[in-house]
């Protein structure tokens, strides 16, 4: 019981840091990209968290991507 609940919190923990990688590669890439959001780049912390963690880790990183694209427009 101990060891899942220290795997959800390293697969949570996951999504923050993909989609935090996502949102400093926008930045970084701004001026290549025009000022644009590149919607594509934001699902790869959705997909990558639902493959390795399931439903709670991609909804998790669907709040967390769609929370950083809004802010970004």
């Amino acid at each position: 019981m101990k060891d899942q609940g220290r795997r959800l919190a390293i697969l949570y923990a996951i999504a923050i840091l993909v989609t935090g990688g996502i949102v400093l590669l926008h930045v970084l890439t701004r001026d290549v990209s025009g000022g644009r959001v590149l919607m594509p780049l934001f699902m790869t912390p959705v997909i990558v968290c639902a493959l390795l963690g399931g439903l709670g880790p991609g909804l998790f990183a669907i709040l967390l991507a769609t929370s950083a694209s809004g802010y970004l427009l």
